[in-house]
């Protein structure tokens, strides 16, 4: 990652919803440094994109594009040489073992989720999350349960004292 200010400028397109005249354009643009090859390429693969920032090796660098994504940059493999994972969870589960702990040495993410199936690395992976990202999927998580336990509820038979269920006493 650059530091803050090291620039190249890169051709990019301006979208319509952007524009002050209501049409899209070209601009010249100064984006960082390290990130203006990818800009480029992505510029030229027709990509549209509304902002970019390297991170400048104080977090994670992001491009959000114009479709709502956002492509985050994380540091080359071997600035990862130094990150360590410290497991403070794990469960055997059928044909998994899965995993979360902490992250030090990396630049953004702080927690990991990870999910072994001995013997089928494709099928295996892990997550490097920051913290507030970790508590989303948490929240995420629980609400697919809760929603997912009231469809049980609901189906089993209907609740006491609504639409003719009676009231235990």
């Amino acid at each position: 990652m650059c530091k803050h200010g090291t620039e190249q400028i890169v051709k990019v397109k301006i979208s319509a919803e952007l524009s002050h005249t209501g049409e899209s354009y070209m601009k010249n643009v100064a984006i960082d440094a390290c990130i203006a090859p990818l800009v480029k390429a992505l510029q030229e693969g027709g990509i549209d994109m509304l902002d970019s920032c390297c991170g400048h090796g104080t977090r994670c660098g992001e491009i959000d594009l114009a479709d709502g994504r956002t492509l985050l940059i994380a540091p080359p493999r071997s600035e990862e040489a130094n990150v360590e994972f410290e497991e403070v969870a794990q469960q055997a589960y059928q044909d998994m073992v899965i995993a979360a702990g902490l992250v030090t040495g990396h630049p953004c993410d702080t927690i990991y989720f990870s999910i072994e199936r001995p013997g089928k690395p494709e099928c295996s992976f892990r997550l490097l999350l920051r913290t507030d990202e970790a508590l989303v999927l948490v929240w995420a998580i629980g609400q697919a349960l809760w929603s997912q336990e009231m469809v049980n509820v609901e189906a089993q038979a209907p609740l006491p004292g609504v639409d003719g269920g009676e009231v235990v006493r």
